[in-house]
Parts: C-alpha cells; structure tokens; sequence
C-alpha cells in the first residue's frame, strides 16, 4: 500500500526509503537531457534518503546518493515500484 494519495506523486512529496519508479519528467529539455547523462530515466528506480525542508531532496539513484533542489524534484514524478 503507497504511503502517499494516488499511484503518482511529485519526487518532493514522496516518502522516505521507499522503493520508487521515475514516471514522467516535467523539467527543461535541456534539464531533462542532462539528468539522462546522469541516469535519470523514465522506468528507473530511485529512493528518497532525505528531505532537507525547503531545500533539496537526496535519493539513491542506481547506487549513488544524488542531491535535487526542490524545484527540480517537484517536476519529477514517481510511483510506487
């Protein structure tokens, strides 16, 4: 059972060491592309380790702990894996 409203949410909004899927990205094209570069994908996993409030959310991405500002995570959404 998902511990937040609805099958999607906003990466800010998501809770903490759940296992998460990348479901769609709002951000820039040119943001977007250089996330890929780093690994974010669209089906890929994530888990948010800390929130830091009003600032930015740390998640484990493919092994590595990756700090999002607030902004960005907010145009990341993600679901329950």
């Amino acid at each position: 059972m998902n511990s937040y409203p609805g099958p999607i949410c906003k990466l800010d909004e998501a809770p903490l060491d759940q296992p998460l899927i990348i479901a769609a990205s709002a951000a820039d094209p040119v943001v977007a592309h250089r996330m890929m570069t780093l690994g974010w994908r669209v089906g890929g996993q994530v888990r948010v380790v800390k929130k830091a409030s009003g600032k930015a959310t740390v998640v484990d991405l493919n092994g590595s702990r990756v700090a999002v500002s607030k902004d960005l995570a907010h145009t990341l959404c993600v679901e329950a894996a």
